[in-house]
């Protein structure tokens, strides 16, 4: 048995306030949290296999111009959502001393939601709450 606590996804970018991508992105950022117990046992003498289950929070902040009808007009979606995922692993152990393992984790897919807001009063109504879905992908036979 056993617990992990790792982030397997995440990417962060910060561009100038002033580039040409401007209207596409400034801050683009998400985080995950999953935590993972699992159980593990001998099935034979050459022979291991694992499971378990993930329970994965992601955090997404973007950040981008909107409009030049509004010069220094910036948007921002802030959101969360918990899922949760699986993984399975097995491991060999040959007599020759050799050692082989795969692992296989799981899609997750989250429903995130949250706020868009504006920096601009002009833009201020347009303040909102958002929900979008995300399928992260899954890691194949690491």
């Amino acid at each position: 048995m056993g617990l992990a606590i790792n982030a397997p996804f995440g990417l962060s970018t910060d561009w100038d306030a002033q580039w040409a991508g401007m209207y596409r992105a400034f801050i683009s950022k998400s985080e995950t949290l999953n935590i993972n117990p699992a159980v593990g046992m001998t099935v034979g003498p050459y022979l291991s296999v694992g499971a378990g289950v993930s329970y994965q929070r992601l955090k997404a902040k973007l950040t981008n111009a909107v409009t030049p009808l509004v010069p220094g007009s910036e948007g921002r979606l802030d959101g969360s959502d918990w899922a949760w995922g699986w993984n399975v692993g097995a491991r060999a152990d040959f007599p020759i001393g050799t050692r082989v393992g795969l692992t296989y984790r799981s899609h997750t897919d989250y429903n995130i939601g949250g706020t868009l807001g504006f920096n601009k009063p002009v833009l201020a109504p347009l303040d909102s709450n958002v929900r979008t879905s995300l399928r992260l992908p899954p890691l194949p036979c690491s």
